[in-house]
Parts: structure tokens; sequence; C-alpha cells
């Protein structure tokens, strides 16, 4: 008998033991659950991922730890293995429609555009009233120039929900490629009045103000852009044409130090652009030395050559030769650029090279029949002493409208 109740309380104990060894492994993997998605809430993204997988691997259909560690990978920019976690959590529920949002964010972010929006029709399937999966496909509806359907997509957000920026955003973009430019920033006012945060909205009304030509609009909100850390090249890249335009060199400078000083751009557009600044401030020195980075850069920019030979010629005759020595470099670059032609013909008369002069003008008016550019080869052939070819270019300088092709026709060819 005491054989018997030994044996029956051993096997109790037994039990009770395993049974508490199991209740602590599922207290401890719920904790593992928990810290997984406290730490996702933290944006300790590493450190989430450690705790999910350790959930994940008792806890093998939580399809909420799924969620939660494809999230931390997506903001790892590990895109590939947060699609399959999104996966996995919709074949273990079929109804949450979220996992079908978040699977068509991942492929958006690897330009897997044409499997994200069939993510969002079939997150749609699921819960046609999801906002998110409407402006998501409209958005890349309207990336692929599909405007109507994308239009469909944000008017259906718009009619139930007048409170989702992003519909209203989408809206203006389909517009602004449908050239309706004053509906579109219309759209985009409605957008910012629910939201002042996003810099992508301001940057869009930026650049329908831009080409509105409402530059000074346009100027604050790229300004807007920039303060909300939006700090594309691009970005400082649309603002500068606007300044120019208007004349507002010192801020384009300005701003300018941000791209080139600190981000240490490449960029030969951003170098050009504060040149041409530099040139309307009369800095000749400054815009030569910005054009000069441009061919540093890109030594095949006959663009940047005609502007710093203009440089150079502005500064003067003792920087004549290096202005002749651009525009022939830019002539060799780009047979069709007149202006080149026509540089290297003006520093060739300056520099007493006058049947060079006559060539170089000579492929000038053969891409651009100008007025001052036969006027300006009748001198060099004037110094060469052939007036027949000096008058009959005075002759048709005059008839395209240079006065003084006339009075000089009057004294050379009497």
């Amino acid at each position: 008998m005491n054989k018997l109740l030994f044996l029956f309380f051993f096997i109790c104990t037994l039990s009770f033991a395993q049974s508490q060894k199991k209740t602590t492994k599922q207290n401890a993997t719920s904790l593992n659950c928990d810290l997984g998605s406290q730490k996702l809430a933290q944006k300790k993204y590493a450190e989430a991922i450690k705790e999910l997988d350790k959930c994940l691997a008792v806890e093998k259909d939580n399809f909420l730890a799924y969620i939660d560690r494809g999230k931390a990978k997506l903001e790892l920019n590990k895109n590939e293995e947060a699609l399959k976690d999104f996966t996995k959590a919709i074949q273990l529920n079929k109804d949450y429609f979220q996992a079908a949002v978040l699977m068509a964010q991942a492929n958006e972010k690897m330009k897997k555009y044409k499997d994200a929006m069939e993510n969002y029709s079939m997150a749609l399937k699921i819960n046609p009233q999801n906002s998110e999966s409407f402006v998501g496909r409209g958005l890349l509806l309207e990336q692929e120039n599909k405007l109507e359907d994308a239009l469909k997509d944000f008017e259906v957000v718009i009619a139930k929900n007048n409170n989702n920026y992003k519909a209203f955003w989408g809206k203006g973009k389909v517009l602004e490629k449908q050239n309706k430019t004053n509906e579109a920033i219309e759209q985009f006012h409605k957008a910012i009045n629910i939201t002042k945060v996003d810099p992508e909205v301001f940057y869009s009304r930026a650049k329908s103000y831009a080409k509105a030509n409402k530059q000074k609009e346009a100027i604050v909100d790229f300004t807007k852009v920039i303060e909300l850390k939006k700090q594309d090249e691009e970005v400082y890249i649309a603002k500068a044409k606007s300044c120019l335009t208007i004349g507002n060199t010192d801020e384009l400078i300005r701003d300018f130090s941000y791209p080139i000083d600190f981000k240490k751009s490449k960029n030969t557009e951003i170098y050009f652009l504060r040149a041409q600044a530099y040139f309307i401030k009369n800095d000749w020195g400054a815009a030569a030395k910005d054009y000069g980075k441009c061919i540093t850069i890109n030594p095949k920019l006959d663009a940047a050559y005609v502007e710093r030979g203009k440089c150079y010629f502005l500064m003067g005759k003792a920087k004549f030769q290096l202005s002749w020595m651009d525009f022939t470099k830019a002539t060799q670059l780009n047979d069709k650029n007149e202006e080149a032609f026509f540089g290297a013909g003006k520093l060739s008369f300056e520099l007493n090279k006058f049947q060079e002069g006559i060539d170089y003008l000579s492929k000038a008016i053969a891409l651009k029949n100008s007025g001052e550019t036969y006027y300006l080869r009748s001198k060099c052939f004037y110094k060469l002493n052939k007036t027949k070819e000096c008058c009959s270019d005075l002759q048709k300088a005059s008839q395209l409208g240079v006065k003084d092709a006339e009075k000089d026709s009057n004294t050379v060819c009497k």
C-alpha cells in the first residue's frame, strides 16, 4: 500500500513539474512577443527582430508576430524578408487585410509596382472600405500615367473621408499631369490644410506654382520642403530655378552651401546654376570657378566651356586667350553649338586672328542666320582688306536689323 501511495505522489509531482515547466516556457515566449512589439514601437528594429525570432520559434502560428517582425525588417530595408513575413501572416489569417497593405509597401520599396498594385487590390477584396489601399493603388496608377483609373480611386476616398490628405494630394498630381495646374494647386491646398508636415505635398504644390509662374509662392513652398528635411538635390535645383527667374540670386547662393559645402555634391547642374547666379551679380571670377567645377566633373560639358568663356571675356583683355580656348574647346565638343562658334569667332577677332574668326563665324551663320554674326564677320573681312565680302556681310547685317551695319556700309562700301 505504501509503495502504491509513493508511486501515485511521484507521478503527480512529475506531472506538476512538467506542467510548470511548460507554463514557464509559454510565459517566456509571450514575454518575447511582447518585448518584440515594444522594441518595434521604440524603433529598436534589430532588437525587435531578435525577440520576435524567439517568439516565433515556439508560437509558429502567431500572425501578429510575423507582422511586427516584417515591419522591423522593412524599416531596416530587408524588404524581401519583410515580404515573406507579411505573406506568412496573411496565410495564417486571410481576413487580416493590413498584411496585404504591408506586402504592397514592401513591393513598392523594391519597385515591384505591378505586384504592389495586386496587393492593394487584394486588401480591397478583404476590406472594400479600406481607404489606405485605394490611395496606395491610386498613387501607383498615377505613376504609371493611368490617370482616369487613379482619379477614380482618389474620388472614392474623398467621397467617404474628406480628411485623407493623400487622396487630395494624389488627385492634384493627376490634375497636374492633365495640365490643369490651377485645379491641381487647389487640391494641394486642401491636402496641406489637413497635414502641414508632409514635404512631398509642399513639393508638389511648389512645382505647380513654378509651372504657373508664381515663383514667389513656389520659393516659399520649396523652402518649407527643405525645412521638413527633404533635402534632395532636386529640391535645391528646382528652388534655384525659381530664384533665378525672379533674380533672387542671394538666396540661391546661400541655399547651395548645403549641397556643395556640406554634402560635397558632384551634380554639375548645381554648380552651373550657382555660376549663373554669380554671373548675374557680375562676379565673373566666382562664376568662372563654378563653371570650372562643372568641367572638372564632366569634361564634355560644352555649355560650361561657353559660359566660362563669357566670364573670361568680361574679365578683360588679360583673360582673352583663356576665353578663346574655352570657346574653341566647346566647338570641338559640339559642332552644333552656335554660341560656341560665335564666341570663338569674336575672340579670334579680338586676338587679331581674323581668318580664324571668319571660319568660326561662318560655321555660326550656318547654324543660325544672325545679323550680329554677319556684322562681326564683316569686321574680320575688313581687317583682311576683303572689301567685297565685307560689304556683302554689312548688307545682310543691315537687313537683319543691325543699325551700325548700315552706317559702316555708307562709309566702307561707297
